[in-house]
């Protein structure tokens, strides 16, 4: 069977990590409250809306992912440029593997920014829909003249009490995620055009459909694409640091967020593509650190 060749692109652009960085923040302080919330309060209201909150703090988890891909990726091909420009003696087979693991984690890295576009696509509708989840639970309405007993009504009323304070807590921290839908909604702009940028960039579209597909690099020995490389590296390291300062602001947040998310029912496998040897994860984690 005769080979096909992938020509290896070159970044016609730098992806506006400025603004996913800072929308990451921005979301993030949204989202804190009801990833922090006290396990005092009970309600299955307060689990549903907590369970759609760590979905998107998840989702932001996934866009971090997908620029940490991009980051290795820009990195290792500055690498692979400086060995071929030494002229190092390396064989044409174990370039070509290389290279096959190179577009591996691009491919990854695109999954992995689609899943957090997904999530975050219909943002304001979502929230809404949270919105209208009853808040009141069915024993504020219990009939206190039915109890017999005075313990029994005493009970009652001390339940009662508990689920006004239950509302007060819900009815405050809705609104405070109702005033800030358009926070959510900027990064889902930030993360969609980010999506775009890795379609933009073409590393994985028919790329690595075969093992006989032979990836052509001559691009990397123009100064011109090097270059480009070396400044989508920049930009990707100005994120990195960006995200540093995210997590150094708060540890204690970031250290539960790294924790899994146990109470959150099981949502699927994640990302299926292997990269290299890199191990399979039992599960997923909410917020993981950053390069530390």
């Amino acid at each position: 069977m005769p080979e096909s060749e992938y020509v290896l692109p070159a970044p016609t652009s730098v992806p506006d990590l400025v603004a996913l960085a800072e929308s990451t923040e921005e979301a993030l302080s949204i989202l804190r409250p009801w990833c922090t919330v006290t396990k005092h309060y009970k309600s299955k209201a307060l689990v549903s809306i907590q369970i759609q909150a760590l979905s998107y703090v998840e989702a932001i988890d996934f866009s971090i992912t997908a620029a940490q891909d991009g980051y290795t990726i820009a990195d290792e091909v500055l690498d692979f440029a400086e060995d071929i420009s030494v002229g190092k003696n390396t064989p044409e087979k174990e370039l070509q593997e290389y290279l096959q693991g190179m577009l591996q984690l691009a491919q990854r890295g695109e999954e992995n920014a689609k899943l957090a576009w997904t999530r975050f696509r219909e943002v304001r509708n979502t929230v809404e829909r949270v919105r209208l989840i009853p808040l009141w639970v069915s024993e504020y309405n219990w009939n206190l003249n039915w109890s017999s007993t005075q313990l029994v009504r005493e009970a009652k009323e001390e339940r009662i009490q508990e689920n006004k304070k239950l509302f007060a807590f819900l009815r405050g921290r809705l609104g405070h995620l109702e005033e800030n839908i358009a926070v959510l909604e900027r990064f889902s702009k930030a993360i969609s055009l980010y999506m775009a940028w890795w379609n933009e960039l073409n590393m994985t579209h028919g790329a690595i459909t075969s093992r006989t597909t032979k990836i052509n690099y001559s691009s990397l020995r123009n100064e011109a694409v090097v270059k480009s490389w070396r400044t989508l590296k920049t930009a990707y390291v100005d994120y990195t640091n960006k995200i540093k300062a995210i997590q150094d602001v708060d540890p204690t947040f970031a250290s539960q967020l790294e924790m899994p998310c146990n109470d959150e029912p099981e949502r699927g496998a994640g990302v299926s593509v292997a990269v290299k040897n890199e191990p399979k994860k039992k599960k997923r984690h909410a917020f993981k650190r950053f390069w530390s």
